[in-house]
């Protein structure tokens, strides 16, 4: 399991994910650790929506999304679960490359990012956790909002070009883009 969360400030015993049976390997990885820039980039006017958000993530975290890559690869012949805390942005982020990487069209990461469900419980709870308020943080960027994976699907590819050389450039290993394509493509 790879738990893309803030160690310090996101993570509490009381929903920590529960053993699936057997020894479940638990590696953290926090993507976007900086709860204040994360919270300023929200509320920033200039920042293009979700898209543009989940752009500056790649941008910033480039080194972590290798490492959640690699990570990936070298288990991938078994299940692999990787989540944040609502599992929207940095999960579907993760999802977006590695389904882009694994040839999926556009259209279908953007259907598979929009079946996100966010509880708005859970949500509120976070926020508040968080110490977050909800004033100037555009609602839809609390939803899993189709435009939004659109959207940074067509910036990064402006932006950066093709997953694999992006992923590449940020320090992953060819045997590992081979890995991810040989156990989760079917041959056929």
């Amino acid at each position: 399991m790879v738990d893309l969360r803030n160690r310090n400030r996101e993570r509490e015993p009381r929903f920590e994910p529960y053993p699936l049976g057997g020894t479940v390997d638990v590696v953290n990885v926090a993507l976007m650790a900086d709860l204040a820039t994360v919270e300023q980039l929200l509320r920033d006017p200039t920042v293009d929506g979700m898209g543009g958000f989940y752009l500056e993530m790649v941008r910033r975290e480039q080194a972590a999304i290798v490492e959640v890559v690699r990570i990936i690869a070298r288990r991938c012949d078994r299940p692999v679960w990787f989540h944040c805390t609502s599992g929207k942005d940095r999960t579907g982020l993760v999802a977006a490359l590695l389904l882009t990487l694994l040839g999926v069209a556009p259209e279908g990461i953007v259907a598979d990012y929009a079946c996100s469900v966010l509880d708005p419980v859970v949500v509120a709870h976070h926020m508040r956790h968080l110490r977050w308020r909800p004033e100037g943080i555009p609602s839809a960027q609390l939803r899993a909002d189709a435009d939004s994976m659109r959207s940074f699907l067509r910036q990064f590819a402006a932006a950066h070009g093709r997953v694999d050389d992006w992923l590449a450039a940020g320090g992953l290993e060819p045997e590992h883009l081979t890995r991810l394509r040989i156990e989760l493509l079917d041959p056929a």
